[in-house]
């Protein structure tokens, strides 16, 4: 039974005995029919490819085969597609027409892989008959073609989804004329409740609701297809239709991988290292999700041999550890090719939950839906007197008293430095778990910023983390955080009821929301009444909307002038034509969420709704006045009672020329009209960490190197090895650095040309630039600009920002 211990939990006694029972008659009968089809077939059970992955060159088209068996001398493939069941509605050959088409398309997926050179021979193992279990699925051309057509319409139609301004080809109103009566089974089912849905919805609603599927599919079609051009990716297309040059250019893709080890295959892992020839500048990450396959120096490769999906589990200066997706049962397919190639992979499902997403919100009642729209005000409340005894100033005590007498949901923008995790999220969970019996999820977009909500709990006071339970993959959460996780809490649970017991026993729940759309079952299993959401100005509409519909209140974190929504799409293509929807403040389907709910609170002054974080107590005034100026229109102010923030500058020894608050160094260009690094800025890194080496008076201090391509991380990482030993150093992103802090911040633009300027650049509506203001506002004690002065001059906030540091520098 392929079920989570949390899906597992669901089920009732006597529906658990008769699957056990079931399962136990139908393994048995499995095992017997399967051995007996190894000997009509003559296949040695030894010799065959137990559930592999295979990407089929069709694009839109992925599945697993059950079994695979390939012998090369005897010219004999041999196709088994195992069904847990019976043959519905046979067909001539007695075969479902479902499983019918499916083994007829691996049919030409294995001929396409081969060049036609095999010919394969089919089969559907029902192994829930009795009789005649083994049954031939000749693939006979006419029904291949008639596939092949069916597939190009879906192409088509994912196509044309993508697309609603272009008439006549609105998928979506073609869809609600479909005769469900007529379909029947679980299709028609689907289709109605489908038509039902949207036959509530208003024209407003139906509207929001198409512009967010289109801009969806327009995401999805990106991720498979890319764009063609200048600096674009091919999306996972890049797999076979990119030259490995070009991909070593991208810094894509690790190659000339060498397997090493392979004792813990039977648990999916296995470990590759690199060669002289691996294109080490390729900067992975662990728990990014890849794809596998043998190194054969050709463009074709991918299509050529099996691939196999993984996540990266383990990332070290010479090999790297890949945990499969699908078990493999045999060293050989691994051994047999001497060098690798790890590229990166996309998931599907990612995109599926942002559809549900979109129809859980149409689905919601009408007062919900125009609430989480934005068509109608949240709920006023009566302001109440709360004592709180917490280490807070009066302001934001006052703003923790706004967040919990809302009664349907509360905006909480914090600036940098303000304490909107630290302070405002953990001391809103702790007066709830204190004060209410209710049962709370909080969640953030990234896997780091839960560390961080996981931190400022474990805060609360010692033993506050037993309150708690996280959900989320072990390879993507702190060490530190890993016991908390609900796959380890639940591995040594052997009963339903024993999992039932330990979620009854826990009112907070942690994740990311990726992880928690993930697994629909936990709200199954418990009611939720508040929901906090932090960084909730990365989260784009679709992936937050399903959810809100879910609670009786929510309470999102965070602030629009930093890192956006992640989105592919270029900025004509998210632009809403709609002057209903602009009325909402939905203007542009890059903006999170939480930037048009706050946008549109302002505007219509539901100022109980929002509230400002302005204290803030990371950044030195110094720094502070370069920021406040340039992003938050002088909002912000220090706290008071932190001294540090007003103090001269105490790092490095005296006399020393780094003890200045602002820095900046030009440096020279690369060569080559598309360069993601630059030699000549990291040489003066490696030169100013010298310097710090020497001068520092606490070798502790934290810094922080800022850079906007993953080819210059690595560059810097490289270049810096000779000094960085006993120092406190991480290289990375702004992107990563987000919710971050550092003493020190050295930001390396990597600008070779003009052109790059909109690269490294992520302005809003208002044309702010938002990943520089990132970048300026991780630093506590101290920022260090590396760029070429002439080409960031072009950039009018850059050579503001210049003139300013220059100013200040002596």
């Amino acid at each position: 039974l392929k079920l989570s211990p949390l899906q597992f939990s669901i089920f009732d006694d006597k529906t658990v005995i008769d699957i056990v029972r079931k399962a136990h008659d139908h393994f048995l009968n499995i095992r017997h029919t399967i051995s007996d089809s190894f000997e009509k077939l003559e296949i040695d059970p030894k010799e065959s490819f137990l559930e592999p992955s295979f990407y089929a060159p069709l694009w839109g088209l992925q599945g697993r085969l059950d079994l695979f068996h390939l012998d090369k001398t005897k010219n004999k493939t041999d196709i088994v597609e195992l069904k847990s069941g019976k043959a519905y509605r046979p067909n001539n050959y007695g075969l479902s027409r479902t499983h019918y088409v499916q083994t007829i398309l691996y049919d030409l997926i294995i001929q396409a892989v081969y060049k036609r050179k095999i010919k394969p021979t089919n089969y559907i193992l029902y192994s829930g008959e009795a009789k005649n279990n083994l049954r031939y699925a000749p693939a006979t051309k006419a029904e291949q073609y008639n596939a092949i057509a069916r597939r190009n319409e879906l192409v088509l139609m994912d196509l044309l989804f993508s697309d609603f301004r272009q008439k006549n080809t609105d998928v979506l109103s073609k869809l609600l004329h479909v005769d469900a009566k007529a379909i029947g089974g679980f299709v028609g089912r689907d289709i109605f409740k489908f038509h039902k849905v949207l036959a509530d919805l208003s024209e407003l609603e139906l509207g929001y609701f198409k512009q967010l599927t289109r801009f969806v599919a327009r995401e999805q079609q990106l991720a498979k297809l890319g764009e063609h051009g200048i600096d674009n990716s091919n999306g996972l297309a890049a797999l076979w239709l990119e030259p490995m040059q070009e991909k070593v250019d991208r810094f894509s893709i690790l190659n000339y991988l060498i397997v090493t080890h392979l004792e813990k295959l039977n648990e999916g892992l296995v470990e590759f290292k690199y060669t002289e020839k691996t294109s080490t500048l390729a900067n992975y990450r662990i728990g990014d999700i890849c794809i596998v396959y043998p190194h054969k120096g050709s463009m074709d490769s991918p299509l050529r041999d099996q691939v196999f999906k993984a996540t990266i589990v383990s990332l070290g200066e010479s090999k790297l550890i890949v945990k499969l997706r699908s078990q493999q049962v045999q060293a050989k397919v691994f051994t047999s090719n001497p060098l690798w190639n790890v590229e990166p992979d996309v998931l599907d499902s990612s995109f599926n939950h942002l559809y549900k997403n979109i129809f859980e919100f149409a689905s919601c009642p009408e007062d919900r839906r125009s609430l989480i729209l934005g068509s109608r005000p949240p709920a006023d409340y009566e302001s109440s007197d709360v004592t709180l005894d917490y280490d807070m100033t009066f302001h934001q005590k006052a703003v923790l008293r706004q967040m919990l007498d809302a009664e349907e949901y509360f905006l909480l923008w914090g600036p940098p430095g303000t304490g909107k995790t630290s302070v405002m999220l953990k001391n809103y969970v702790h007066y709830i778990f204190k004060h209410t019996e209710q049962n709370l999820l909080i969640l953030a977009y990234t896997n780091r910023a839960v560390d961080e909500i996981c931190d400022a709990l474990n805060s609360i006071e010692e033993g506050f983390e037993s309150n708690y339970l996280r959900i989320g993959s072990e390879f993507s959460v702190a060490p530190q955080h890993k016991a908390r996780l609900l796959n380890n809490q639940l591995e040594d649970l052997v009963t339903r009821k024993s999992i039932r017991d330990l979620l009854a026993s826990k009112r907070l729940f942690v994740s990311t929301v990726s992880s928690v759309i993930g697994k629909p079952e936990l709200f199954d299993l418990i009611s939720f009444d508040n929901l906090v959401v932090d960084e909730a100005s990365q989260i784009i509409e679709p992936m937050l909307i399903g959810l809100l519909g879910r609670f009786k209140k929510y309470v999102l974190i965070g602030d629009h002038k930093q890192l956006p929504a992640v989105v592919s799409q270029k900025d004509k293509y998210v632009k809403v034509n709609d002057s209903e929807l602009h009325g909402l403040e939905l203007k542009n389907l890059k903006n999170a969420y939480f930037e048009r709910i706050f946008t549109l609170a302002k505007a219509k002054e539901w100022n109980h709704a929002y509230a400002i974080l302005s204290e803030q107590g990371r950044m030195h005034q110094d720094i502070l006045q370069v920021v406040n100026g340039h992003f938050y229109e002088n909002e912000l102010s220090c706290l008071p009672n932190v001294g540090r923030l007003f103090h001269d500058i105490q790092l490095y020894e005296k006399g020393s020329e780094l003890n200045q608050r602002l820095l900046y160094f030009s440096t020279e260009t690369e060569s080559g009209f598309r360069q993601k690094t630059n030699s000549h800025e990291a040489s003066k890194i490696l030169d100013l960490l010298k310097k710090m080496k020497g001068a520092l008076i606490d070798q502790n201090v934290s810094i922080g190197i800022i850079t906007p391509f993953r080819a210059q991380i690595a560059l810097i990482n490289k270049v810096i090895e000779p000094v960085r030993t006993g120092m406190n150093i991480t290289v990375d992103t702004v992107e990563r650095y987000q919710g971050a802090s550092k003493d020190i911040v050295v930001l390396s633009f990597c600008v070779n040309s003009i052109y790059q300027l909109n690269a490294i650049s992520s302005t809003n509506n208002e044309g702010l630039d938002r990943k520089l203001n990132v970048a300026l506002t991780r630093a506590k004690e101290q920022i260090i600009l590396v760029g070429n002065e002439r080409i960031l001059r072009e950039s009018a906030v850059h050579r503001s920002i210049i003139q300013h540091f220059q100013a200040n520098q002596v």
